[in-house]
């Protein structure tokens, strides 16, 4: 597998397939994210693959 990642942004997603590929654990977010694509679609983030993403840590966000 070959990710590409920017130490630069405030946030990092992966995908669902991802997620399960790597059997990662997958935690609920405390509120959804709405995030606007470039393409000018919006999705929505409702978890995460890192259990301390209310203290502040780096996570992954999941696609929802």
């Amino acid at each position: 597998m070959i990710a590409l990642f920017d130490s630069s942004v405030s946030h990092s997603f992966i995908s669902e397939n991802v997620v399960r590929k790597l059997a990662l654990l997958i935690y609920p977010l405390d509120d959804v994210l709405n995030v606007v694509l470039p393409t000018g679609t919006t999705i929505s983030v409702t978890s995460c693959v890192n259990r301390d993403h209310n203290q502040g840590s780096n996570f992954l966000e999941l696609f929802a």
